[in-house]
C-alpha cells in the first residue's frame, strides 16, 4: 500500500516574534516566487500507472456521483524516476478543480490523462471537457488566492502550488488552453531524472 506524504507550501509562511501567522497581504505577493521545497524529495522509479490507479480510486465515488468518466492514455509500462508524491499532488488538484469549478453546473463529462516520454521529458496531458474558464481570468489562473469568487470551494491556491511544483522543485513547464464551454486543457512536462 502506498501512503502520500502531503506536500505543504504553508510550512513556509511566515510568523510575527509571538508565533502569529502574518495576514495573508503580507506574504500574497511573494507567495508565485516560493520555492516549495519542504521535506526532502524521495526520487525513485515508479510506475505512472500504479500511482494514477490509486488516484482513480481515491476519487472515483466523487466522480461517479456527477456522471464524470476519467480516460488514460499511457503505456501500462511508463516509468518515470521522481517523487512520486509530486505527481500525485499535480492529478489530485486538477481533478479537485475540474470537479469544483469545471463540473460545477454540469452534470456528466470526461476527463483525459496522457502521460508519455518525449524528447527527455515527461509529459503529462490533462483535458476536460467542464465549462471552461472566463478568458478574462486565464491570465490569473496561476495566481495565489485566485478563486472563482463567492462561495468558491477552496482559497484559490491549488493551481499557484501546482505551478510551483512544476516550476521550481520540477524544472518544467506548465501550459494551459481553454475553450469556453468546452473545457480545459493543460500540458505539463519537465525533464527526466536519471539517478
Amino acid at each position: 500500500m502506498h501512503h502520500f506524504k502531503k506536500l505543504s507550501i504553508f510550512s513556509q509562511l511566515q510568523f510575527d516574534r509571538k508565533g502569529q501567522k502574518l495576514p495573508c497581504k503580507v506574504f500574497q505577493h511573494d507567495f508565485k516566487q516560493l520555492n516549495p521545497k519542504g521535506p526532502a524529495l524521495e526520487k525513485h522509479s515508479f510506475l505512472v500507472t500504479d500511482y494514477i490507479n490509486l488516484i482513480h480510486k481515491e476519487y472515483e465515488n466523487r466522480l461517479s456521483k456527477k456522471n464524470i468518466h476519467l480516460h488514460f492514455k499511457l503505456d501500462s509500462q511508463l516509468k518515470i524516476n521522481n517523487d512520486p508524491t509530486i505527481l500525485v499532488e499535480i492529478l489530485k488538484t486538477l481533478l479537485d478543480n475540474s470537479l469544483a469549478h469545471g463540473f460545477e453546473n454540469k452534470n456528466g463529462g470526461n476527463i483525459n490523462i496522457h502521460a508519455s516520454i518525449q524528447k527527455d521529458e515527461f509529459i503529462l496531458r490533462y483535458l476536460d471537457d467542464g465549462e471552461g474558464i472566463d478568458e478574462s481570468r486565464m491570465n490569473l489562473i496561476f495566481e495565489p488566492f485566485n478563486s472563482k469568487g463567492p462561495g468558491a470551494n477552496g482559497h484559490g491556491l491549488g493551481l499557484s502550488i501546482v505551478y510551483n511544483l512544476v516550476h521550481f522543485v520540477l524544472s518544467g513547464s506548465i501550459d494551459i488552453q481553454d475553450a469556453p464551454e468546452q473545457g480545459l486543457s493543460f500540458v505539463i512536462r519537465w525533464p527526466l531524472v536519471y539517478n
